[in-house]
């Protein structure tokens, strides 16, 4: 099958998380092959309430080109704007042969109907043979809501092939009817030039421990406090991130724990 012009939507690096990396590295590396004609990207992802940690979603400038020269990169669509989910598929579809979605949360349910049947084209428009693949990094999100399975099932039945990163979700995945799953592991990724058979922390023991990131409560950071205070040495824990529930939760179990002395955290 012939590859042709591919655009993409998903956040870019404007957004933190571990998402937006992955989809700022498959842009890039489309845009390196020449197939790449636009990174769609959000302004707004979610609703202010859909994302307790303490920062709210980031705004981008409207619209912006790669720095690189490259494809263009755009900040157009927005959660509660309907609009710019039109446009844009429109947009890509006088650009692109296939749409490639990045699936953040079956919240995007709304606005990735329209994007994908826009982009494929409508009656008035007249039929395409464009498709639609997914990336779904999580079938369900580890933070759970009501209405999640019934959301993300309608969201993997608009697409032509989904791609998920386990056996466990590609199953889960068909259950819920997706079609054409590829089950595509990603490999170790960490950031260039660093190479831990060579790195010099995998020549010495430590005396500090880093948790970094979102601390929210699948990331298992009271597990990680409950080990801290069963070990014989006593290594120090800096938590530096964006707590997505009360810090007083932690900050009693370090307590608890004693602990005071060795962890500190830093919300932010």
């Amino acid at each position: 099958m012939k590859v042709g012009r591919i655009a993409v939507v998903g956040p870019s690096l404007a957004f933190p998380g571990g998402i937006a990396q992955h989809t700022t590295e498959l842009v890039s590396r489309l845009d390196e092959a020449g197939l790449l004609v636009e990174h769609a990207s959000w302004g707004r992802q979610f609703p202010r309430g859909a994302r307790p940690g303490n920062r709210p979603s980031p705004h981008p400038g409207r619209r912006s080109m790669r720095e690189t020269g490259g494809a263009p990169l755009s900040h157009d669509l927005h959660w509660d704007r309907p609009g710019s989910w039109l446009k844009a598929g429109r947009r890509l579809r006088c650009a692109a042969d296939r749409l490639v979605i990045v699936v953040s949360s079956p919240l995007q349910l709304p606005a990735i109907l329209v994007l994908a049947t826009s982009f494929r084209g409508t009656v008035l428009s007249g039929p395409t043979n464009r498709d639609v693949l997914l990336i779904v990094h999580n079938v369900l999100p580890h933070d759970r809501i009501r209405f999640d399975q019934f959301l993300m099932q309608q969201v993997l039945r608009l697409a032509d092939r989904t791609i998920v990163h386990s056996s466990e979700e590609a199953q889960l995945a068909e259950e819920f009817g997706a079609r054409g799953v590829i089950d595509i592991r990603l490999p170790l990724h960490p950031p260039e030039g660093l190479r831990a058979g060579s790195h010099p922390a995998g020549n010495r023991r430590l005396n500090t421990l880093g948790f970094l990131g979102y601390v929210r409560p699948y990331k298992g950071l009271d597990i990680l406090l409950n080990a801290l205070a069963q070990m014989k040495s006593q290594p120090r824990l800096i938590v530096h991130g964006e707590f997505w529930e009360p810090i007083q939760r932690y900050h009693e179990l370090i307590r608890s724990l004693a602990l005071n002395e060795r962890v500190d955290l830093r919300p932010g």
